[in-house]
C-alpha cells in the first residue's frame, strides 16, 4: 500500500503495453497525490476509466507513449488540473470535448504529437489558460477563432509546419 502522504507519483513504463487502472488506482484513492507523471513508451491505448481515480491531481503528465487518441471522458474527472502535458505521444486527433470542464487549466502541452487538425472548440471554457504548446505537430491550418476564448493566454508555441501555413494565410489576407 502506498503511503497516503505521497504528493507526487512518477511512473516509467518501459516494457508495458497497457496501463491498467488497478495497477495504481487503489493506492491513489483518498490520498493527497497532486502530481502524476507517466512515461509509457509502449502503451498504445488508454481507456476512459484508466485515470478515473485521479480526481485531486493538479499536474498530470502522460508522455512518450504510442497512444493515438484519448476518449473524451479520459480527463473529465480531473477538475483541479492546472498543468497538462500530453507531449511526445502519437496523438493524431484531439476529441473536441476532451478538455471540457477543466476550467482550472493554466498550461497545456500537446507538443510532438501527430495532430493534423484541431476543432475550433477544443479550448472552449479554458479561461485560465496562460500557456499552450502545439509545436511539432502536423496541423496544416487553424480556424481564426481557435484561440479567441483564451483571454489569459500569454504563451503560444506553434513552431514547425503549422507556423508556415499560418504565415502563408496571413500574407494572403494582407495582399
Amino acid at each position: 500500500m502506498l503511503n497516503t502522504n505521497v504528493e507526487t507519483v512518477d511512473v516509467e513504463l518501459c516494457l508495458a503495453d497497457e496501463i491498467d487502472t488497478a495497477d495504481f488506482a487503489d493506492e491513489l484513492v483518498g490520498g493527497k497525490v497532486n502530481s502524476v507523471k507517466i512515461m509509457a513508451r509502449n502503451v498504445r491505448s488508454v481507456s476512459a476509466a484508466t485515470f478515473s481515480t485521479l480526481k485531486n491531481v493538479n499536474t498530470f503528465w502522460f508522455m512518450c507513449s504510442k497512444v493515438s487518441s484519448l476518449d473524451a471522458a479520459t480527463l473529465s474527472h480531473m477538475t483541479e488540473l492546472k498543468s497538462l502535458r500530453l507531449s511526445k505521444n502519437e496523438l493524431s486527433a484531439l476529441e473536441p470535448t476532451l478538455l471540457n470542464g477543466l476550467t482550472n487549466l493554466e498550461l497545456i502541452s500537446l507538443a510532438e504529437n501527430r495532430l493534423a487538425e484541431l476543432s475550433p472548440y477544443a479550448f472552449t471554457g479554458l479561461t485560465n489558460l496562460t500557456s499552450l504548446n502545439l509545436s511539432t505537430n502536423s496541423i496544416e491550418s487553424l480556424e481564426d477563432t481557435s484561440f479567441s476564448c483564451l483571454t489569459k493566454l500569454e504563451y503560444l508555441s506553434l513552431t514547425g509546419k503549422i507556423l508556415i501555413n499560418i504565415f502563408i494565410r496571413a500574407c494572403k489576407l494582407n495582399f
